[in-house]
């Protein structure tokens, strides 16, 4: 087994520590994904599917090594090794490390809660109620309200809102299919056709229930460009931090689904789901995504208190 003598990202030559560049784009990958919410799990699964090598014929990462090379301060350009990140990278993550071990969450600023968008319950579509538990090390968690499902989700407030402001970063937001027309759509539709079912009709008015359908269509296409610019807004790179994120969540969340503890799925207010395995800006939008979700919701029934 080969030992590495000096951290990864760095070699010796002429005497002299340089920069792996190849290795030195992956820890700063795994600075930005930690900082961005992504678990010490997730990325190393990250690492491991894309076959990023550890080292040489070695790509099996696992959560310690990440962690190790999180916790190593020679990153930032200390003990004469050249700096890989800025100090306030790796300060970021240090400070949402040791948050994660105290229970303090202020390290990534404003917390997402049922308060900025409804949580629900994956495996019945109910509601599901945050509790918390600062005696037994600060532990908290969402149970379903709906009393036949009652499933439990161990997430903390700080791990929440790591996974939406990662799902919302990565974000490719789309202009969403019409595929349901209104109340009033439906209604012209079926006015024009029993016109045209009944012997004699009046062509003028048709014609004109055609033009007034054209014109709801044309209200329900404008309304979802006016949505999708908002979220396009809002979820710019300049616009998205954490230190809005609650605001961002009220404005451009319709939902947020509990997968289980390590996995959640947004709906945007255009219909869009974003998933966790959709991580590299390639959401889109899909009928079956959308249906399932207000399927999950609509068999709760009543269960959301």
């Amino acid at each position: 087994m080969i030992n590495r003598y000096i951290p990864y990202g760095y070699r010796m030559e002429n005497a002299q520590i340089i920069i792996i560049e190849p290795e030195a784009a992956v820890v700063r990958d795994v600075f930005r994904q930690y900082k961005n919410g992504a678990s010490l799990k997730e990325i190393a699964l990250d690492l491991t599917l894309s076959r990023r090598e550890y080292l040489p014929g070695r790509s099996d990462w696992n959560k310690n090594r990440v962690s190790r090379l999180l916790a190593d301060e020679k990153y930032q350009g200390k003990d004469m090794f050249p700096a890989i990140i800025p100090a306030s990278d790796y300060e970021a993550a240090r400070a949402i490390r040791c948050g994660k071990r105290s229970g303090n969450i202020s390290a990534i600023g404003e917390t997402v809660t049922e308060a900025a968008a409804p949580i629900l319950c994956g495996a019945c579509g109910g509601g599901a109620k945050r509790l918390s538990f600062p005696n037994r090390t600060y532990v908290q968690k969402h149970v379903c309200r709906n009393p036949n499902c009652r499933h439990e989700y161990l997430i903390t407030d700080e791990r929440m809102t790591g996974m939406v402001l990662h799902l919302l970063q990565n974000a490719k937001i789309c202009m969403p299919e019409q595929r349901h027309n209104s109340l009033e759509a439906r209604r012209l539709e079926n006015e024009i056709q029993r016109l045209l079912d009944t012997p004699h009709a009046d062509s003028a008015m048709i014609r004109g229930l055609i033009f007034d359908l054209a014109a709801e269509k044309y209200r329900l296409l404008t309304e979802g460009l006016a949505i999708t610019d908002k979220l396009r807004t809002e979820l710019a790179p300049a616009n998205l931090s954490s230190s809005n994120i609650r605001r961002t969540v009220m404005e451009t969340v319709r939902q947020i689904t509990l997968i289980d503890d390590e996995t959640i799925e947004i709906t945007l207010i255009n219909g869009q789901v974003l998933k966790k395995e959709q991580q590299n800006g390639t959401d889109k939008f899909t009928k079956e995504g959308a249906d399932h979700s207000a399927n999950r919701a609509a068999a709760a029934g009543g269960a959301i208190a």
